[in-house]
């Protein structure tokens, strides 16, 4: 129970940290866990009152007999009165528990229907779509090679990715469900697309990285929008 007890403290009572990922990723991954987050001076106070209730419960078990025989020699109030305290206060941290149980249930229950739901299905898209090769390079691209007005040219990011990566551009539609590089951008949400007229007809597609993100080349110390 000791152990256990300790368990509760360290691995689910947690103050706010930093995400934590494998070292090494091959594949797609994601994770996550059920915790309760609160301050240090309330861990620090469940963990002396569950120690406290260890403490008890071993009393209780290795030395409660004298206490019995006492109550059998009449003298019942005093055995009574030990064992009542040890109700209360294991009482108390059983609804305190129970209720944090039922709490992580209900938040592990309408994950599950999220991650079940279309909405659900299309985030996890989206992260795995915002997390590829493919739409970071489009965004240093952006970047390396924009306009004076902001705005880079599509065309130009396609061959520089053919160049340097092909394989990224294999079968855009089976991998990423888009047919071109411009349903990639559109599909990222990352950034602004637009169709520009060409003096001598037609258009050709710009895009920048819209305001809102964030993107940090190699070498640099500071995120640039």
């Amino acid at each position: 129970m000791g152990e256990l007890a300790g368990r509760m403290v360290s691995n689910v009572l947690q103050q706010q940290q930093e995400h934590q990922s494998p070292d090494e990723i091959d594949e797609p991954w994601f994770g996550f866990r059920f915790t309760v987050e609160t301050d240090a001076e309330f861990v620090d106070r469940h963990d002396q009152e569950m120690r406290a209730l260890v403490d008890a419960r071993n009393d209780l078990i290795h030395h409660f007999l004298p206490r019995w025989q006492a109550a059998v020699d009449g003298d019942t109030d005093s055995a009574l009165a030990y064992l009542d305290a040890q109700l209360n206060d294991t009482l108390r941290m059983k609804d305190r528990l129970e209720n944090w149980a039922r709490t992580m249930d209900t938040a592990r229950k309408q994950m599950a229907e999220f991650f079940s739901s279309p909405e659900g299905a299309r985030q996890m898209e989206l992260a795995f779509l915002q997390g590829s090769r493919l739409v970071a390079m489009l965004g240093e691209i952006a970047m390396r090679t924009a306009r004076s007005d902001g705005w880079a040219l599509l065309s130009t990011a396609g061959h520089l990715i053919k160049r340097e990566a092909p394989d990224e551009l294999e079968d855009l539609h089976k991998r990423f469900g888009h047919r071109n590089l411009k349903g990639v951008l559109l599909a990222a949400e990352f950034f602004d697309v637009a169709d520009e007229p060409l003096s001598a007809g037609g258009v050709r597609t710009i895009y920048r990285i819209n305001d809102r993100y964030e993107l940090t080349l190699p070498g640099e110390n500071t995120p640039t929008g």
